[in-house]
Order: C-alpha cells, then sequence, then structure tokens
C-alpha cells in the first residue's frame, strides 16, 4: 500500500506544472529548441503535453491548430507563453522562470517588445491548449502577443470543435481606428463557425479597429468566456452583421462579464434569431456582469427575437447584472410581433447603472437599476467610473458566486453591495490587477 501511495505522488509530481518540459523559441532562429542557446525558430509541428512554449519577441507567421499539431487529449494543458524581460516580469509580481523558463542562455532584450503573431485558425483538434501573451492592459499600452490582419480577415477564427482552448494578452487590430466604411466581409477579432467553444475562454484581449468584435454562428460559441477584455473602436455599417458581439440562435452557457467596451457605432451585444421553427429556439443562458459600456452610440445589448407572429420563443435566461451603462441604454428589447414573453423564460436584471435597464421575458425580474448621476463617478469626464463612495449609486442586491467580484478584483458587499461594474473599494491593499493597469499607464505615460 505504501508503495502504491509512493509511486501515486511521484506521478503528481512530475505531471505537475513545476516539473515541466521547457520549449524555447525566438525568431530566425533555427536550433533544437533545447535553452534558449539554441532556440527554434517557431513551434514545431506537433506539441507535446505539458511542455512551456516560451516565445521571444519577434515575427511568428500565422498559426494552425489542428489534429496534426495538437496532440490526444489526456486533460493536461500544452502552455505557449511570452518570454519576457525581467522589468516587465516584476511588474507582474513573478519569478524570472516564472516569465522565460530556466534563464541560462537568455538575453533580457529578447523579452522588451512584442511577439507578431499572423491570424490563427482553430480547426478540429484535441484542445487544452493555453496561449498566454502575460501581459497588456488597455489602449496604448503594449501585449506581449500582437496580432494586425487585413480587411475582410478574422484574428482568431474557430472553424472546428476544440474543447478548453484559452487565449489571453493579446492585441488584435484590423487596419486602424476611427470610423471605417466597411462595404465587404465583417472584420471580426474573433469568430466561431461551424464549430463548438465548449471550455473556451478569451481573457485580457484588446480587439479594436474591426466592424465586429466577436461572431458567432448558430450554436458555434456554447460554453464559451469572454472575461477582462477591451473592445474598442468597433465601428461599420448596415451592410454586413456589425456589433460588439453577435450571437445567432443556438448559442448557450455563455458567459461575458468584467469587460469594458468603449467608441463604437455598431449595435452590441446582439442576442437574435430570424426564422421559423418549430420548437422553442435555444438562446441562452447567457450571464452577462461586471462590464463597462460607454462612449457608444447604441445599447450595450440587444434581446431581439425576429417572429412573424406565432413564432416560438428564446428559451433564456439571460443574466444582466452590474453592469454600467453611460451615455446609453443598458438593454434594448425587440421581440417583434410574437411580444415581450418571446425573449426568454426567467430573464434577470438587477444592480445596474443606467438608462433602459429593464428586461422582457416572460415573467422577468428588475430590481436594484439605477439611472447614472456623474457625481457617482471618480471622474466622469475622464472615463474613470469607480464609486467615489460605499452606496453612491444606491443599494444593489446581493448575489452569490461568481458575481461577488468585480474587474479590479475588489470583493463585492465589503460594504454595501454596490451597483455598477466597479464595487466601491475603501482603500485596501490593490489587487495584481491594479497593479499591472497602474504600471503599464506609467509607462505609456
Amino acid at each position: 500500500m505504501k508503495k502504491i501511495i509512493l509511486f501515486c505522488l511521484i506521478f503528481l509530481l512530475i505531471s505537475s506544472p513545476l516539473f515541466a518540459a521547457d520549449y524555447y523559441i525566438r525568431s530566425g532562429e533555427s536550433g533544437d529548441g533545447s535553452s534558449w542557446s539554441s532556440p527554434a525558430g517557431n513551434l514545431p509541428t506537433s506539441l507535446v503535453r505539458g511542455t512551456n512554449y516560451w516565445m521571444a519577441e519577434g515575427a511568428y507567421g500565422s498559426l494552425t491548430f489542428n489534429s496534426t499539431k495538437v496532440p490526444a487529449s489526456n486533460a493536461t494543458y500544452i502552455y505557449i507563453r511570452r518570454a519576457v524581460s525581467s522589468t516587465i516580469c516584476t511588474s507582474l509580481g513573478l519569478t524570472a522562470s516564472e516569465c522565460h523558463g530556466p534563464s541560462s542562455g537568455w538575453n533580457d532584450t529578447w523579452g522588451d517588445d512584442i511577439a507578431t503573431i499572423d491570424p490563427i485558425v482553430v480547426s478540429t483538434n484535441p484542445g487544452w491548449v493555453e496561449m498566454d501573451g502575460m501581459y497588456g492592459s488597455g489602449e496604448g499600452t503594449e501585449y506581449g502577443f500582437y496580432m494586425d490582419f487585413d480587411a475582410g480577415g478574422t484574428g482568431i477564427n474557430v472553424t472546428g470543435s476544440s474543447p478548453n482552448m484559452h487565449f489571453k494578452y493579446f492585441e488584435i487590430l484590423c487596419e486602424t481606428d476611427g470610423f471605417i466604411n466597411w462595404t465587404t466581409a465583417e472584420q471580426t477579432c474573433i469568430r466561431a463557425t461551424y464549430s463548438s467553444m465548449t471550455g473556451h475562454v478569451y481573457s485580457y484581449i484588446e480587439c479594436h479597429g474591426v466592424d465586429t468584435g466577436v461572431y458567432c454562428e448558430p450554436g458555434n460559441c456554447n460554453g464559451a468566456i469572454f472575461e477582462n477584455n477591451i473592445f474598442h473602436h468597433i465601428n461599420g455599417n448596415a451592410t454586413a452583421h456589425q456589433n460588439l458581439i453577435f450571437f445567432s440562435a443556438g448559442n448557450a452557457d455563455v458567459t461575458i462579464r468584467n469587460n469594458i467596451f468603449y467608441n463604437w457605432n455598431v449595435l452590441g451585444i446582439f442576442a437574435t434569431w430570424w426564422a421559423d421553427s418549430s420548437g422553442p429556439v435555444t438562446m441562452g443562458p447567457f450571464y452577462i456582469y461586471g462590464n463597462l459600456f460607454y462612449d457608444g452610440t447604441n445599447s450595450a445589448f440587444y434581446l431581439r427575437h425576429f417572429g412573424d407572429g406565432g413564432d416560438p420563443p428564446f428559451t433564456g435566461p439571460f443574466y444582466f447584472y452590474n453592469n454600467t451603462c453611460i451615455g446609453i441604454n443598458c438593454i434594448y428589447n425587440q421581440c417583434e410581433q410574437d411580444g415581450a414573453a418571446a425573449c426568454g423564460t426567467g430573464n434577470v436584471s438587477r444592480n445596474n447603472i443606467g438608462s433602459g435597464t429593464t428586461i422582457s421575458g416572460s415573467d422577468p425580474i428588475n430590481s436594484n437599476n439605477y439611472d447614472y448621476n456623474t457625481n457617482w463617478f471618480v471622474d466622469y469626464n475622464g472615463n474613470d467610473y469607480h464609486l467615489v463612495s460605499d452606496g453612491a449609486a444606491g443599494t444593489g442586491y446581493t448575489l452569490s458566486s461568481p458575481y461577488n467580484t468585480d474587474m479590479d478584483g475588489v470583493t463585492r458587499g465589503n460594504g454595501t453591495w454596490d451597483v455598477g461594474a466597479y464595487e466601491y473599494d475603501a482603500g485596501g491593499a490593490p489587487s495584481i490587477i491594479k497593479k499591472i493597469m497602474t504600471f503599464f499607464r506609467r509607462l505609456r505615460g
């Protein structure tokens, strides 16, 4: 029995990230990837589970995750990480080995600039891959991975079933910021076509200069999480599907939390159905909470059921909690001829700041929502929508986990359960998220 226990302990230790293998990559090199003294020029043809693939700055071209590159799954992740300098590493509160692997042969100048990745295609593969740019905090700052693609393209294109894929700390850009009169196919940061996103997580991504941030075909974003991202300068015209995030019918168990959306002239997060069906249309549950919307020309969330009389309703529910909407309506209900109940069953809107916070549906719940007052915020003109005091905007409805943490990592209900995207923080120790944001704002000047 003791031998069995000892064997199990040894197995757990050697299979943990602490003992994971490392593979080293630097653009333009031709080594075997065994060390920073002999880095490979790019990712190998076939990846190995449990391995950390460290990528220094440089240009790496396009990347496809398919069944050739991604081996059969044993529920062990493959990690593709940016290798970063000691300056960035210190700001993140990490050790050198956590920032670029073993230091032998490492040159700190290889980790100061971005690593450029051309568009990524995720086709059918066994999944369990994390690609982590390590740093970045919004407009004007650098991200570990940078992607700039041509008109008519997509940054990350999911075309096949691929469970548990995680992409974080990317800047994804098409063309430039500002209004672009798009007349061709959609330019999207993330797109899911004929696939499933079960276990997909997209976080700390700056998406801008496109006409649609995320585009989800019917049923193809099931189980996806979009969190802690920044979407801005999302602009277009009426010739294509232009939205902050677009969902057609069949999408379920989708989470959109702790994101910032600003400067857009397209429609907002858009849940819609436009065809007849013999039964209830699967659309929901959706969990939309802790988001900030400002400087936009249309509503934050569109709940749109295209019916012509007698068409079946959305299944729902849609949960809209603790969002802040400045200068726009939070929710636009459009249920056409089939009435409010067509927008789903069990919909709830609570703890939001902004006008138009009422959600439709069959027996919806709407409570603790408040139109905004500019005096509630730290710097309204400077787009800082943190609250000036505990309960400044009113008292919210107490919710359970996972709704009890805001985008800064502050626990909700530490005094009053505040409404809106930000919980008032009475001056406690800043979270690691706040530290990172402050560091890169200082770099930006």
